[in-house]
């Protein structure tokens, strides 16, 4: 009997009635047919579940469950996915129509790939293209993750992953909201291979007020997953870049809340990157250039250099 190549799409829902019809479209657009959309709706307040059930498609399910935040809603997903591959989808992003068909093909081709991962056409609110986030090769994504953050691109909506791979990992923490994707990567990279495809694939949306945006989330959600690694049976391989990971997340936490207007504590995470690793003061040297060339790019509409938008790194 021919393995199934079914694609189970998971996308969680709160409050997206504006944005997730859009969404599950680009799921139809597919140029891959074999696919089941599974839409959680985590107990959103307005007609999402609505919006969706009007696409009227025997692929797709709504299914309403109590809010319990991103990655209970994902799990929830993961427990009635059918497909032998997984693809995560946010409900206010889009997929290219040829991105399953390009992930799938290239999954194929190397079965030892557990994730799949492209790069994202990053767009304003109304999908205006306003720069590509790069998907980029790394010798080691364990060492990438912890030291450089999600360089998975686009979070989870770039990703075709194995689905008994996700399993295997333990699905995503339900302690996690913003961090939940970068901490599934994490570790899975301690047993599987990834593999970047060059081409956006994906159309990511850079707003203002989204969950991405929340500096205190931000830093509770890093350092929570950061603190799991370090104290897991994993962690012996990578205790020598301890120091350097909790420096170089602090600062990212210190540029995200300088960016909200938060001086103190934007101080306060500086403190405690220098604390983990002095040499985070050559970041500080060359803060000013970077804080400027920023600006100018804000001031003439263009996007930041790679991971800008996404971190709001120092």
């Amino acid at each position: 009997m021919k393995e199934s190549s079914q694609i189970s799409v998971i996308i969680p829902a709160y409050n997206a009635s504006r944005t997730v019809g859009a969404a599950v479209d680009s799921v139809l657009a597919q140029t891959f047919p074999d696919f089941e959309v599974l839409v959680i709706d985590d107990g959103s307040q307005d007609d999402t579940a609505e919006v969706v059930r009007a696409r009227d498609d025997p692929r797709v399910q709504c299914v309403r469950t109590q809010n319990g935040g991103v990655s209970v809603a994902r799990n929830r997903a993961l427990e009635h996915a059918a497909g032998p591959y997984v693809a995560f989808l946010d409900a206010d992003d889009a997929w290219l129509p040829t991105k399953l068909e390009r992930q799938h093909a290239a999954m194929t081709e190397k079965p030892g790939v557990g994730v799949c991962f492209s790069s994202a056409q990053l767009v304003d609110d109304d999908l205006r293209p306003v720069g590509i986030d790069w998907a980029v090769a790394r010798a080691d994504y364990t060492e990438a993750i912890l030291l450089e953050g999600n360089v998975v691109r686009a979070g989870g909506t770039s990703v075709l992953a194995r689905t008994s791979m996700v399993h295997e990992a333990g699905g995503f923490d339900p302690r996690l909201s913003q961090c939940a994707d970068w901490d599934l990567w994490l570790r899975m990279s301690l047993f599987t291979s990834f593999l970047p495809l060059h081409e956006p694939l994906v159309e990511y949306r850079i707003v203002g007020g989204t969950m991405s945006s929340d500096p205190e989330l931000l830093e509770r959600d890093t350092f929570t997953m950061l603190d799991k690694f370090f104290a897991s049976s994993a962690s012996p391989a990578y205790n020598h870049l301890r120091k350097r990971a909790y420096a170089n997340r602090s600062m990212v936490c210190a540029g995200t809340y300088l960016h909200a207007g938060r001086l103190r504590d934007s101080m306060r995470c500086v403190v405690a990157a220098l604390r983990s690793d002095p040499r985070t003061v050559g970041r500080l040297v060359s803060f000013p250039v970077r804080w400027a060339d920023r600006a100018r790019r804000r001031l003439m509409g263009q996007p930041g250099r790679e991971g800008d938008a996404l971190s709001g790194r120092l």
